[in-house]
């Protein structure tokens, strides 16, 4: 069932006052969701570039779904701004450190350098749901992260990364997870595991897991002991 209708139906059972509950907050939400979005240019200006902190944020207000739509409606106003990329993933951080987590985030085309440096922790990965065309070098050197892509992935994608999951959906680029290490990437196709098989080999041996789903090569994939 499309999930629009399965929700409007869901809300349509849901007891009147609940259901007034929900459009309170589907208003809060768009009331601070637009209240970010109208900050943000100022943090366009070199000299504040990433240090989204500044925005004046109230957490009682802010969860990860104020986040995820603030992201998505960031990236498709200014996706191709220089700075956009650091100032999201510097946003992402902060509110993963003051509790957090399972971001959502939808658009067209996610910009490069995405997600580069975000640090989860040890039985706390950051968590990120990404629905788009990731562009180059997104998730470089992140580090205790799990992320579901439904889209394609560019060049270098978790260059870098250590101890973290990544899901992938549709195609991949070049040297996906190249330096990886104490990751696992679970791909879509053989096309996509040959690919990231290939570009996670450093020096004749694997420091990251590559498996393929099922409707793969799944006699083919290949698991490291650390």
């Amino acid at each position: 069932m499309n999930k629009g209708l399965q929700k409007v139906l869901g809300d349509l059972e849901l007891p009147d006052k609940e259901r007034q509950l929900r459009v309170e907050i589907d208003k809060n939400l768009e009331t601070t969701v637009n209240a970010l979005l109208a900050a943000y240019p100022a943090l366009l200006k070199p000299q504040q570039a990433g240090r989204s902190n500044m925005i004046d944020l109230d957490w009682k207000k802010i969860n990860a779904r104020v986040i995820g739509e603030f992201a998505s409606k960031c990236i498709l106003t200014y996706g191709q701004e220089e700075h956009t990329s650091k100032i999201l993933t510097a946003l992402i951080q902060y509110a993963y450190g003051v509790g957090y987590n399972n971001f959502d985030i939808l658009a067209e085309k996610i910009p490069e350098d995405f997600g580069a440096g975000l640090i989860g922790e040890p039985g706390r990965l950051l968590e990120i749901n990404l629905t788009g065309q990731l562009g180059a070098e997104c998730f470089l050197g992140a580090s205790y992260v799990a992320v579901t892509v439904l889209g394609n992935v560019g060049y270098g994608f978790a260059h870098g990364s250590k101890n973290s999951f990544f899901d992938i959906s549709g195609f991949v680029g070049e040297d996906i997870g190249i330096y990886s290490e104490g990751c696992t990437f679970l791909v879509q196709s053989d096309e996509a595991y040959d690919k990231v098989r290939k570009s996670t080999k450093t020096h004749e041996t694997w420091k990251s897991r590559v498996y393929c789903r099922p409707t793969g090569r799944d006699n083919r994939v290949h698991i490291l002991t650390y």
